[in-house]
């Protein structure tokens, strides 16, 4: 008998529960990550973040809640101006800000990120890159459904094309492996 927007279809497991009366299990809540760029990094985008505001320590993107055994993939687009010699570059430093279900104390594990800057062909990490292309794949179905409901049935069918030929180039991609690939 309610109706209620779900912004992010990671709330939805959470929501659905919360409308039966239960708590889902949920484990963690209050979940924002704090994300500080390093000297000459911008942070270009959060791929798929519906909602973040600037604090004084950083950009906060807020997650949600998470149930037991559950995880969720945050991916960040960063403009990095490097130098030009090779070595370990920190670009990102990370704070996961949470707090146990029920307990009202917040608690933070930190971070920092950091790449090596090589020169020549760059070595991939696979799992990275296909959390990457499955959270991209996800944003693209979105608007894949938006071109449909308005009867634009061809731009959608484009981009779930583009999305199909992006997962199936992955490194060690298998078909109908029952992955989320």
């Amino acid at each position: 008998g309610q109706y209620w927007y779900i912004s992010d279809p990671g709330e939805a497991q959470v929501e659905f529960a919360r409308a039966l009366g239960a708590q889902g299990d949920v484990v963690v809540d209050a979940v924002e990550l704090v994300l500080v760029p390093g000297e000459g990094v911008e942070i270009v985008e959060v791929v798929g973040a519906t909602k973040t505001c600037f604090g004084k320590d950083g950009l906060v993107v807020f997650r949600p809640d998470l149930c037991a055994e559950q995880t969720h993939t945050t991916v960040v687009k960063l403009r990095i101006s490097a130098h030009s010699e090779a070595g370990r570059l920190t670009p990102l430093k990370v704070e996961a800000r949470f707090r146990k279900a029920g307990e009202k104390l917040q608690q933070s594990r930190g971070c920092a990120v950091s790449l090596d800057v090589v020169h020549g062909e760059p070595a991939w990490n696979v799992e990275a890159r296909k959390k990457v292309v499955l959270a991209w794949a996800e944003l693209q179905r979105t608007e894949a459904r938006v071109h449909a409901d308005q009867r634009r049935f061809e731009a959608a069918a484009v981009l779930l094309k583009g999305v199909v030929a992006a997962l199936e180039a992955l490194p060690g991609y298998t078909k109908l492996d029952g992955s989320a690939v």
